[in-house]
């Protein structure tokens, strides 16, 4: 049986490390949020010069650039709609209790080691799902970030079959 300050240390271990996976949470808020606007700075630019290129006639850039381009865009906007989706609104358990845990945990009848274990409990539950939804956000990026790797390579084949075909 843990002695009361083992039951502060295991309560204080296990907040930081609640903590530790909100700021996680955070971290990867703020990567999908970068992300997106890159891929969104570079699509606005390669949908409407791949239109240009490809619906203006007489124009001397071949049509392939424009079929690239287009190529270039696609992957960009799939990976866009995962950095969308990976800073959609969900829960999110923050560090701490609720007033009303307090102020059960002040009652006379309460002792001090109850009061931990309904600590631990509760964060418990609140680790479990900040780490499914850490584990959710890091697989919308994960696909993300493939999107954006698919980009470059897509334009290449493109362009190859664009010049293949002499479009």
């Amino acid at each position: 049986m843990l002695d009361e300050d083992a039951w502060k240390f295991s309560c204080e271990d296990a907040r930081h490390r609640n903590a530790a996976i909100v700021s996680l949470i955070k971290s990867a808020d703020d990567r999908a949020f970068e992300i997106l606007k890159l891929y969104l700075t570079i699509v606005s630019a390669a949908l409407p010069a791949a239109s240009v290129i490809f619906f203006t006639t007489g124009t001397a850039i071949p049509k392939a650039f424009g079929f690239a381009l287009a190529g270039l865009a696609i992957p960009l906007i799939i990976g866009a709609a995962f950095c969308f989706r990976a800073l959609w609104t969900d829960d999110l358990s923050l560090p701490g209790r609720d007033v009303e845990f307090w102020q059960w945990a002040q009652h006379p009848e309460v002792d001090i080691k109850t009061v931990y274990s309904h600590y631990l409990d509760g964060l418990r539950n609140a680790q479990d799902a900040n780490r499914a939804l850490s584990d959710k956000m890091s697989t919308r990026l994960t696909k993300a970030k493939l999107a954006g790797a698919i980009a470059p390579l897509l334009f290449l084949l493109c362009l190859a079959i664009g010049f293949g075909l002499k479009v």
